[in-house]
């Protein structure tokens, strides 16, 4: 069902935008109990598809500028696509609100770690990891929609 829904959605939206949504969507419906690992990993790159979302409508970038940011194939940078984005967003919300681009770089570092732990760990993140990665992921997104409303 939530397939048929995106596919109608998605003529509407950026493809980022249904990717973060899809992925969010997934990691709440994982969860429940199915696989905390999987909900986490779903909740970080949620997160991560949602900030290349903001890039394209936001700040109205195209693809090569994008990847001049965070790409490090083209930008010949020495630090990760993540890194490079996670610089990006906190640097220009430092200009808007300190408090908050200390807030958003705090909660995308935290779940960062518990996205490599669910997706490199033998054992299974729980469930106190997988909840607190799913607010991590609201405060993440409700301060990028909220600097950047698109």
């Amino acid at each position: 069902m939530l397939i048929v829904i995106y596919n109608i959605l998605s003529k509407y939206m950026s493809n980022w935008l249904t990717k973060s949504n899809i992925s969010s969507d997934i990691a709440n419906q994982f969860s429940s109990g199915i696989s905390f690992d999987i909900a986490v990993h779903c909740s970080y790159y949620s997160c991560v598809q949602l900030m290349y979302h903001k890039l394209d409508s936001y700040f109205n970038l195209d693809q090569m500028e994008i990847d001049l940011i965070a790409n490090p194939k083209i930008n010949k940078n020495k630090i990760t696509t993540h890194v490079a984005l996670s610089n990006y967003f906190n640097k220009d919300i430092r200009t808007k609100h300190r408090q908050s681009a200390f807030n958003f770089n705090n909660d995308l570092i935290e779940l960062k770690q518990s996205r490599v732990t669910a997706d490199y760990s033998k054992d299974s993140v729980g469930r106190q990891i997988c909840e607190a990665a799913l607010k991590l992921e609201l405060n993440i997104k409700t301060t990028l929609n909220k600097y950047y409303d698109c």
